[in-house]
């Protein structure tokens, strides 16, 4: 049973770390950038919402209406691409707020070193910087 489970379960895994990639890296690199800001509070706040995302998605995804207006996923199965959003959103979520502080404190300890302090005196652009 695992054996013929597990292509299903590698295609997810994979695109929910692309997701999660796509998520937090950017907003890691604006919160270091944009030290004080909302973001960077909210980064802080941030824990593992797995279960209150995947019973939003689920309702969402279960309800006809919701789904006919709003253009959602289906509710169950394997049967297109789109039916790997819902639950690849849930699993990259929990990943997303550890990959964000990692990206967050790199980007910080980059910043501080010697070659961007001298790309900034020679008078690099500040988008060319980050």
């Amino acid at each position: 049973m695992l054996a013929a489970r597990f292509p299903a379960s590698l295609q997810l895994g994979c695109v929910a770390i692309v997701i999660s990639l796509l998520i937090a890296l950017p907003t890691g690199v604006y919160a270091a950038v944009k030290r004080g800001t909302m973001l960077d509070v909210l980064r802080t706040q941030l824990r593992d919402p797995r279960a209150v995302t995947a019973v939003v998605l689920a309702r969402a995804r279960a309800d006809a209406d919701l789904r006919r207006v709003a253009g959602l996923v289906p509710a169950a199965g394997k049967t297109t691409a789109a039916s790997y959003i819902s639950p690849a959103l849930t699993m990259g979520w929990a990943t997303t707020p550890a990959i964000m502080r990692l990206t967050r404190s790199a980007m910080l300890e980059v910043l501080e070193s010697e070659y961007i302090k001298l790309a900034r005196i020679k008078g690099l652009p500040e988008w060319k910087v980050i």
